[in-house]
């Protein structure tokens, strides 16, 4: 089954389109068909100066492959969402779209970027402000959302929502 998997990846890759999220899955799911093939290798491996039965480690691959193939999905899965709201011709449609690709991937700062800026383009200031402050959780020095946090507060201030003084 993992092989097929492979050929079958392999074949999407060329034919269909690069999905170079998923390169590290195919290595995997690789490893994991090597290890299944009988060798010279002793049937149990060291591990802390205890011998690790090749059950667990194969189980223990089986588990980071599954992982790894869930964390792909949802990566692809954003970056979809992202698309069809950098696509969309209405500001909801656009704004919700980018809030289901944060939800995919919370940790994609670029996701909070652009929902933050489809948000403002939308008039929710507020929304912005929180999902800028949503994605400095995520990566707290990333300086293209602390130069949008910036933006935001200057946005605030000429709209009068924000004291200048309380901006600085």
């Amino acid at each position: 089954a993992v092989a097929v998997g492979v050929a079958g990846y392999l074949v999407a890759q060329t034919l269909l389109f690069p999905v170079a999220v998923l390169d590290p899955i195919l290595w995997l799911l690789v490893g994991w068909l090597g290890s299944a093939v009988p060798s010279t290798v002793p049937t149990r491996w060291a591990w802390h100066g205890r011998r690790l039965p090749t059950g667990i480690a194969v189980a223990a691959s089986a588990a980071l492959t599954m992982w790894s193939i869930a964390a792909g999905v949802a990566h692809v899965a954003a970056d979809r969402q992202l698309q069809r709201a950098i696509s969309a011709d209405d500001p909801a449609s656009a704004v919700e779209a980018a809030r289901q690709a944060t939800r995919w991937r919370p940790d994609l700062t670029v996701s909070w970027v652009i929902r933050a800026e489809l948000e403002r383009s939308a008039g929710d200031l507020a929304g912005a402000h929180r999902s800028v402050d949503r994605g400095l959780h995520w990566s707290p020095l990333d300086p293209v959302l602390r130069l949008q946090r910036g933006q935001l507060l200057v946005d605030s201030v000429d709209r009068g929502d924000t004291d200048p003084d309380a901006a600085v």
